[in-house]
C-alpha cells in the first residue's frame, strides 16, 4: 500500500490540473471571500450586489467571513476534489492505461484505495490552507477574530466534509469508464435540489 500511496503523490504532484485547482482554491476562492466580505462593509448598501452579499455574509465580523468562508468551501472543495478523484479515476480509461494495471504486483483495489488517500490527504491540506488564507484576510480587512478556533473548525469541518461528499465520484468515474461521467455526476451533484 505505501508504494502505491507513493506514485499516487507523484503523479498528484506532476499533474497540471491539481496544480490549478489547487491555486484556484487556495487563492480565488479567499480573494472571493475577501472582496464579498469588502463589498458588505464598504461597498454602497443600496446596491444590488450589496442586498445579495447582504443575504449570503450574517454578519460584517470574523464570524460573517467565517460563516462565507464556510459557504465557499461547502461548493468550491466539492468541486475541486470532484474535479481531481474524475482525473484520478478516469484518466487510465481514456488515456487506454488501465490494462496495465492488471500487470502489475499491486492490486487495483490498493491502487484505488492508494487514490483516495492521496486525495482525501490533498483535499483536507487545501481546505486547511483556504481557512488560514481566510484568516489573513481577517487582519487585512481588521475584524478581530473573537473565537477564531471555534469558527475556523466549524468552517475546516464544512470543506471536509464536501470532501468526503466527493468520494464516490471515483466509484462514477470507474463505472463508466471514463472521467466525463464523473464530472457529469459532479455537476448535477452541484446543482440538484436539497431534498
Amino acid at each position: 500500500m505505501i508504494a502505491a500511496v507513493e506514485v499516487e503523490w507523484l503523479k498528484l504532484r506532476r499533474s497540471p490540473l491539481v496544480w490549478i485547482v489547487t491555486a484556484v482554491v487556495l487563492v480565488g476562492i479567499p480573494a472571493l471571500r475577501v472582496t464579498l466580505m469588502a463589498s458588505a462593509l464598504y461597498g454602497d448598501p443600496t446596491t444590488p450586489t450589496a442586498i445579495k452579499v447582504k443575504a449570503m455574509v450574517p454578519s460584517t465580523d470574523f464570524a460573517g467571513l467565517i460563516g462565507i468562508t464556510g459557504q465557499v468551501l461547502s461548493v468550491g472543495s466539492l468541486v475541486a476534489v470532484g474535479l481531481v478523484l474524475a482525473w484520478s479515476f478516469g484518466r487510465e480509461f481514456t488515456d487506454r492505461t488501465v490494462a496495465s494495471l492488471f500487470s502489475l504486483s499491486v492490486g487495483r483495489g490498493t491502487i484505488a484505495g492508494a487514490k483516495f488517500v492521496v486525495l482525501l490527504a490533498w483535499g483536507a491540506a487545501i481546505n486547511v490552507v483556504a481557512v488560514f488564507v481566510a484568516t489573513i484576510g481577517v487582519l487585512l480587512l481588521r475584524l478581530g477574530a473573537p473565537g477564531a478556533a471555534e469558527l475556523g473548525i466549524k468552517a475546516m469541518t464544512v470543506g471536509l466534509l464536501a470532501v468526503l461528499l466527493a468520494l464516490p465520484l471515483g466509484d462514477v468515474a470507474s463505472a463508466a469508464r471514463g472521467y466525463l461521467p464523473a464530472i457529469g455526476a459532479l455537476i448535477l451533484r452541484v446543482v440538484s435540489p436539497p431534498h
